[in-house]
């Protein structure tokens, strides 16, 4: 289940931006996910939910837009 990993990532490099961009709480994440990369979704979903801390709100959100190639990246964050 690589998604746990991905998802990992992921928040390492929105905490990272959260820091340099002075940004105390995050409120949403939207990534980008092709459908050429043998990500499932749910499971994704599922690691968003079990790995998200701070800065990320126990309310934020992982919005997730399917792509048509092997696409992964993260297209926004939303945050105060």
């Amino acid at each position: 289940m690589h998604e746990v990993s991905l998802m990992s990532e992921v928040i390492s490099v929105v905490s990272t931006i959260a820091k340099e961009r002075n940004l105390q709480h995050i409120h949403k994440v939207k990534v980008v996910v092709g459908e050429h990369t043998s990500v499932m979704i749910d499971s994704l979903q599922f690691a968003f939910t079990l790995l998200k801390k701070a800065p990320l709100s126990d309310t934020a959100v992982l919005e997730i837009e399917r792509a048509t190639r092997d696409e992964f990246y993260i297209d926004y964050i939303e945050g105060e």
